[in-house]
């Protein structure tokens, strides 16, 4: 479906060939001894692929990290560290088939006991992991021989491949994991083409070449990701040559960009759904007049005008982006009325000057600073007393995924949930699904409906992709009344690159892929 696999509901078994190279944000060069440097929007928060929730985190990971399965460059399935795998007993048993041959970066082998380590490390309620979750359907996983592994789920599952593509699915060497404990988000220990240099936490952090590597192996010899959250100095260091390239580059340096003959500019429709996450543990928020009120009271269309340039599309029909696999355009909401905001916030008696604590991750996103305090005036004109609070992303997504003790802290808090399994499975139940507030997921509104709750299962538990969607929009449609986000807008990823730098492109949840891409000196 829509040129990906969307569907348990057959026996697939295929051949993982030779030229797949790694998804990773990296760039690889045609002779030795080449180094790039990548300056992204924010530092990594963590380096454990199992207990991480942010795509700067993510894009970094999935350079030193593999999983079971991936994504190609045309976003379509792939086999990675399994060869093969097949369906019985309805669905509910899945053999796979491992790669032969893979390493991890401290030596040790990749073989069926060691994908089990760390099924297992992610399956213990005790860990808390974020894979928690995701794999709730897994009821365990055996060895069967060294390079067979089976899996056993409790029901059928119609989004498992696209969530083992997912990038918290990726495994961590068992030798590491038993010498690290907990401390293994600083060793990241993979099978990835490129291994862990250094940390050096809100200035760099670099990897190199991995000579073991299984697959093609990188021309380059190292990469340097550089956390720099202005946008503007992104830019400015692409522009100088300190930087190779740049992900995300801000909208209002497009057109200059484009007409630098030194670079190239990539954009695409994105994943992401960029919102306000209103918190339902305050009493403001509990009456949904009041979250309805909030959505009226903002111009989303003069956002995506006047903010981005018209490069985005407005979250009118649904809260995920129109581009996610099982979108559904479930009716025409809240369109621009501060009378009707009024009317509501009157009739669930919040008085005006109200005060509401915003944060923002400043930095993280394409003008998420100008659109919090865009949406901050609309607010105001509405009655209401904004305080912004913001914060480095590291620090926020930590912040905005500690368990509340016992209230989160804030009133509303902007995220985008990019949504790497690219199915509405993760895109909804992540934030939306009564079982995923924090610290288990990102519910940041601390939302729980049981309708929603009910959909999301009968989505997941089918392999009919029709089904599936019809469960989907059921919850779209919910949620949209319901009202627990301010629906903002899906803006589009845009890169910039060195010219230099061939067969470079962006992914539609954020970050920079070359699987065959050459440095021209």
């Amino acid at each position: 479906m829509n040129r990906r696999f969307r569907s348990l509901g057959w026996i697939y078994v295929v051949a993982l060939l030779l030229s797949v190279g790694a998804f990773v944000p990296m760039v690889s060069a045609q002779s030795g001894g080449s180094a790039v440097v990548l300056a992204t929007q924010a530092d990594a928060a963590r380096l454990d692929p199992a207990a991480t929730g942010d795509v700067p985190s993510m894009m970094i990971q999935s350079v030193m990290f593999e999983g079971l399965v991936g994504w190609d460059k045309d976003q379509k399935l792939v086999p990675q560290l399994a060869e093969s795998w097949t369906l019985s007993d309805g669905g509910k048993v899945v053999t796979w088939k491992l790669r032969h041959g893979v390493k991890f970066h401290d030596g040790e082998e990749f073989d069926a006991q060691a994908a089990k380590v760390n099924f297992d490390r992610w399956l213990d309620k005790a860990n808390g992991l974020l894979t928690l979750s995701q794999f709730a359907t897994v009821d365990g996983v055996e060895v069967v021989d060294k390079y067979t592994l089976k899996m056993t789920l409790k029901e059928p599952n119609g989004a498992l491949l696209q969530t083992l593509a997912g990038r918290r699915a990726m495994f961590n060497s068992p030798k590491a994991l038993a010498k690290w404990g907990k401390d293994i988000n600083l060793h990241p220990t993979g099978t990835g083409p490129f291994e862990f240099v250094e940390w050096v936490p809100k200035d760099r952090l670099t990897v190199k070449r991995f000579d073991g590597y299984w697959g093609t192996k990188p021309a380059l010899e190292k990469i340097t990701f550089k956390p720099v959250p202005e946008p503007a100095s992104r830019v400015a260091m692409l522009e100088a040559g300190d930087a190779d390239a740049a992900a995300p580059i801000p909208i209002q340096d497009v057109g200059r960009l484009r007409g630098n003959p030194k670079l190239n500019v990539m954009m695409v429709d994105s994943l992401d759904n960029l919102h306000f996450a209103l918190n339902m543990q305050k009493d403001v928020f509990k009456d949904v007049r009041v979250r309805q009120a909030v959505n009226y009271a903002v111009d989303k269309d003069s956002i995506v005008k006047n903010i981005y340039n018209g490069l985005a599309v407005p979250l009118t029909k649904s809260p995920v982006s129109p581009f996610l696999w099982g979108y559904s355009a479930v009716g025409d909401f809240y369109k621009y009325d501060p009378a009707k905001a009024k009317e509501l916030l009157k009739a669930a008696g919040v008085k005006p000057g109200t005060k509401l604590v915003m944060w923002i991750p400043d930095g993280r996103y394409v003008q998420d600073r100008q659109v919090g305090e865009a949406v901050a005036g609309y607010l105001r004109d509405v009655g209401f007393d904004i305080q912004i609070v913001k914060m480095e992303w590291a620090t926020y997504i930590g912040r905005v995924g500690q368990k509340p003790d016992p209230v989160a802290p804030y009133d509303l808090a902007m995220l985008a949930w990019s949504v790497g399994t690219q199915d509405a499975d993760w895109g909804l139940a992540g934030t939306f699904l009564s079982t995923n507030w924090p610290p288990r997921a990102y519910n940041l509104a601390f939302y729980k409906s049981e309708v929603v709750d009910n959909a999301l299962a009968a989505g997941r538990q089918t392999t009919d992709s029709a089904k599936r969607i019809e469960a989907y929009k059921v919850a779209q449609k919910q949620i949209m009344e319901d009202a627990p986000w301010l629906f903002l807008v899906a803006p589009k990823f845009i890169g910039a690159f060195k010219k230099e730098l061939q067969n470079v492109y962006v992914i539609p949840f954020g970050g920079a892929v070359v699987k065959d891409a050459a440095i021209k000196r």
